[in-house]
């Protein structure tokens, strides 16, 4: 019997050695460096103000890809960063997280522009998932807000 106890003991100590599983824990997205207008999309739709010469960081969630139906004028992509979504999406091998995808832009010249990015599986691009759709409003430096 001390053996049957024994051995009982030894594999519920095994058993709580072992991993809880994934952490999903929200990791926040890569950031861009210096002062940057930081948008989280909510819905289909959104819109920001910016000032010729600012950086914008729009940051989209996503299982896929997101990418520009159309490549902005007023605006011009400095970068698109990339980074997990959640701490699972930080262990090496673990695949299928959701991930940021974050589109840094500099505001060029004053106008309103109006930017959309589509999501898609890579591998099937035409099949669009979901889209945002962001009007910006540039505006030169003495120009007063909302106008």
């Amino acid at each position: 019997m001390t053996r049957l106890a024994l051995f009982v003991l030894i594999l519920s100590l095994a058993a709580c050695g072992r991993d809880a599983g994934p952490d999903f824990t929200p990791v926040d997205p890569p950031s861009p460096p210096g002062d940057a207008v930081h948008v989280q999309p909510i819905g289909d739709e959104g819109q920001v103000e910016l000032v010729v010469g600012q950086t914008l960081a729009l940051e989209m969630r996503s299982h896929f890809e997101w990418r520009e139906a159309a490549a902005p004028t007023l605006l011009r992509r400095d970068d698109i960063l990339w980074g997990p979504a959640d701490r699972a999406g930080q262990d090496p091998g673990t695949t299928g997280n959701t991930s940021w995808q974050v589109f840094v832009y500099r505001a060029r010249e004053p106008g309103e522009e109006t930017l959309t990015l589509v999501e898609a599986r890579p591998w099937e691009p035409e099949q669009i998932i979901d889209r945002y759709v962001l009007t910006v409003r540039i505006r030169a430096d003495g120009d007063p807000p909302g106008r």
